[in-house]
């Protein structure tokens, strides 16, 4: 790895600010899990000169069950999404979704933010800027994405995003999908349909570099109503 700031931020303000100071050389980290790997293994065209930490800013670890519906802390653990009882009572779909995921390691670090905005898990994109050097596909500046004539098992079958055609690769994403949840950000709210159209954003969703998810919101199932999660 290389060197970098690291901002230890006291709220989403000053959090925010530091990602306009830097502007597109920086990153906000809560978990750390898909971040770190994408740091060591040089993924980027361009290394950050900054990394503002979301962990020191209270408030956003909390689940919360009211009236209208389920809002979850974009801090909150996989892990603490599904142990949760009110969760598991009311949206089983989810809790199975979280719990399907990785290992307990990653479900201890990993947060619910952090899941649905990863990056994609493309081998093409992931190869690391070691043995042969990195693999400069359509979203690192190459020209074309590489799966297409190449390896696409397991990538997108309806279309492409960005020229790209890997899938988000989040377990709690079709989820939330089928929920019909919100995500609620610095400066607007999502639908979840929506997030992951990602062409007009600066990654894999629809978020720009300078805004940072501030809340899930999962409304309450209709009457009778349930879900699950297979995988």
């Amino acid at each position: 790895m290389r060197r970098f700031n690291h901002f230890d931020a006291s709220s989403i303000e000053e959090a925010l600010s530091l990602l306009q100071e830097y502007k597109d050389s920086s990153y906000v980290i809560a978990g750390g899990s898909d971040l770190m790997g994408c740091l060591k293994d040089n993924l980027w065209m361009e290394y950050p000169k900054a990394i503002i930490n979301l962990k020191t800013i209270p408030g956003l670890n909390e689940i919360r069950i009211e009236e209208d519906g389920l809002h979850i802390g974009p801090l909150v653990t996989l892990t603490e999404i599904s142990e949760s009882t009110a969760v598991k009572e009311t949206w089983p779909g989810l809790a199975e979704a979280a719990r399907r995921t990785a290992s307990p390691l990653l479900r201890n670090m990993g947060t619910v933010a952090g899941n649905i905005c990863q990056e994609n898990r493309c081998w093409y994109y992931r190869y690391p800027d070691k043995i042969g050097g990195r693999i400069d596909c359509v979203r690192k500046g190459g020209k074309r994405c590489l799966a297409v004539p190449g390896d696409h098992r397991f990538h997108s079958i309806f279309g492409a995003v960005k020229k790209c055609i890997a899938v988000n690769p989040s377990d709690t994403a079709p989820a939330f999908v089928a929920l019909d949840a919100t995500i609620k950000t610095s400066r607007r709210e999502i639908a979840i349909d929506e997030f992951f159209s990602a062409e007009n954003g600066a990654g894999s969703t629809v978020l720009e570099r300078d805004e940072i998810v501030t809340e899930i919101f999962v409304p309450r199932p209709a009457n009778g109503g349930t879900s699950s999660f297979m995988k």
